[in-house]
């Protein structure tokens, strides 16, 4: 198998066996759909949730840095 997949041609790929097929995708925030119904319900939740995960997630970058600084004295 080629090591470099990102240059193999159509042609190449026709010789495989293999089809070239473009999708859409459907980015809502952080978040990835292929389904436009999903990122649709996702735009439909309450603003309160991603302003939770935001929260959330700064907790967790600050306990992060505070587990990094400790572990430099260990």
């Amino acid at each position: 198998m080629p090591k470099n997949t990102k240059k193999i041609t159509d042609a190449e790929l026709k010789k495989l066996g293999i089809k070239r097929v473009p999708t859409d995708a459907y980015h809502v925030g952080s978040y990835k759909y292929s389904n436009l119904t999903d990122a649709l319900a996702e735009v439909e939740r309450p603003k309160t949730k991603h302003k939770d995960i935001s929260l959330q997630k700064n907790k967790i970058l600050k306990l992060c840095k505070v587990l990094k600084l400790r572990s430099q004295f260990n």
